[in-house]
């Protein structure tokens, strides 16, 4: 609890009634102190706008601006502000206008001290739980970045997260609000699985800051966790930066099954992190051969036993299941999107705090790629743009086309256009183009067999009657005259059959 007197500001032109005000208030209760005066509310105001205050005792007639205008402009600025009012008249009226104000008291000068000390009393839990509560506010607009005025206090400051590293890849879950217990403020973390604990310095000796919070984050045997408390309180200015510093270091720390408590100068330095491309292909066959053997033991155990002698923490273990899968993606493209990567990671690694629930997750992420790869291979499934982008030439061959104008018109690379054709049907955009025209130029020779070649070549995008001709016969073998031919032989064929 904070210790600090609660403070009021006095508002009454009146010296006298000030002086004696000011002389209850020092006897009547150590837990009050009159930080300022003002003669009229419009003082008033602007002293509340840069100092913020516990209690507004007001006198009502006074000049510039009287104690009605000021509690109703009070209220408009904090609702939960308490005012007093105090008056040498019961002047009910007044009283009736400022109800909803905040207005908690109407006391009649000369204010009785048993009445004052009473009121204090009562005042004393509503003030405490407002002060938590804007600490609160504080402290959370603090820890977003939002800098509020500077007050000098220090907290002492730990984070804690337990069960896994934060998804990389689905939003965060809600978090818990944030509370006060006794001293402690307990903020949320990045998502429900990680909080802040702060305690003024002031009021919490560190040794039983460090020891509360060791008991309140107490791990939960099946889950891994980390705590980390800062060696030196922190200021309002710099809690955002000492916060984000602990929870990176969180990140690295989590392992499976592991339960860390450490103080930030404890915490060892990153470790560099280098990519190995052949510990990535080897982990790729860990992952995705072994289904392809008659093995009874899990095809990732191999891979929790590496990890598990290497102590590693989540944060690696995501990076080189990362490569693994953009590995087996340089393979296996129609089973493995880049979207669908993070997708995979994020549910293997939502199960991370164990082994045990990491080796089984990953587990049914394999067997779920395996089984797409399986069907894939028996029945390929043709994304929906690729197959309107097909449909689109299939309906447009005839006129001249290039693979960039048809990229273009479906906004999509170059390259990406490129990759389509060669994953979805082993050729390329041209080749793809040519034998849709060869096959319409086919079918109306087929029908039409005395049609003039060049009408024939014009109607399935090719100006070029010469060109057409060596197209055609790369294609079927033969020039599109010996074709004709045949069909018109075949025609004559059957029509002697027939009679």
């Amino acid at each position: 609890m904070n210790t600090a007197p609660f403070s009021i500001l006095l508002v009454d032109d009146e010296p006298a009634v000030v002086r004696h005000l000011k002389s209850l208030i020092l006897h009547c209760c150590e837990q009050y102190e009159v930080a300022e005066v003002a003669s009229n509310g419009l003082d008033a105001l602007a002293y509340v706008r840069s100092h913020p205050v516990d209690l507004v005792i007001t006198d009502i007639k006074m000049p510039v601006m009287g104690g009605v205008q000021l509690a109703h402009a009070l209220h408009e600025k904090d609702p939960q502000l308490p005012v007093i009012i105090v008056s040498g008249y019961q002047e009910f009226e007044y009283v009736r206008q400022v109800l909803d104000t905040g207005v908690i008291e109407y006391l009649i000068k000369p204010v009785n001290i048993t009445q004052l000390r009473r009121l204090f009393d009562t005042l004393s839990f509503q003030l405490e739980r407002r002060r938590r509560e804007r600490t609160l506010q504080t402290l959370m607009a603090a820890i977003n970045g939002i800098l509020p005025q500077d007050t000098g206090m220090r907290y002492h400051l730990a984070v804690h997260r337990y069960a896994d590293i934060p998804s990389r890849f689905t939003a965060h879950e809600k978090r818990d609000a944030p509370v006060c217990e006794r001293e402690f403020y307990i903020l949320p973390g990045r998502d429900g699985h990680e909080k802040i604990y702060l305690a003024q310095e002031s009021t919490v000796p560190r040794s039983a800051f460090t020891t509360q919070v060791s008991n309140m984050t107490e791990p939960r045997k099946s889950k891994a966790s980390v705590l980390l408390t800062s060696v030196h309180s922190v200021s309002l200015g710099n809690l955002r930066d000492t916060t984000g510093q602990l929870t990176k270091a969180l990140d690295r720390l989590m392992s499976p099954e592991s339960h860390l408590q450490l103080f930030s100068d404890q915490i060892p330095p990153p470790a560099e992190e280098t990519h190995d491309s052949e510990r990535s292909h080897h982990f790729a066959s860990l992952l995705f051969m072994s289904f392809r053997r008659e093995v009874q033991e899990s095809p990732s155990h191999p891979l929790i036993e590496q990890w598990k002698e290497r102590k590693s923490p989540m944060i690696t273990i995501e990076s080189e299941l990362r490569h693994a899968f953009l590995t087996f993606f340089e393979r296996h493209s129609r089973v493995l999107s880049d979207g669908d990567i993070e997708w995979y990671l994020d549910q293997i690694m939502a199960e991370a705090s164990t082994w045990e629930g990491l080796e089984g997750s990953l587990t049914r992420v394999l067997e779920h790629l395996i089984h797409h790869e399986e069907q894939d291979r028996e029945e390929p499934d043709i994304p929906v743009l690729f197959s309107e982008i097909c449909s689109w030439i299939d309906h447009q061959y005839r006129h001249e086309m290039s693979l960039s104008e048809v990229a273009g018109m479906f906004r999509v690379s170059n390259s990406y256009l490129s990759k389509l054709f060669r994953r979805h049907l082993d050729t390329s955009f041209t080749e793809y183009l040519t034998l849709r025209r060869i096959e319409a130029a086919k079918q109306i020779i087929s029908e039409h067999p005395e049609l003039p070649f060049k009408d024939v070549c014009v109607q399935v995008g090719y100006p070029d009657p010469y060109y057409f001709s060596r197209v055609f016969k790369n294609v079927e073998g033969i020039p599109p005259k010996e074709f004709a031919n045949r069909i018109m032989e075949q025609d004559t064929s059957d029509q002697k059959d027939k009679t």
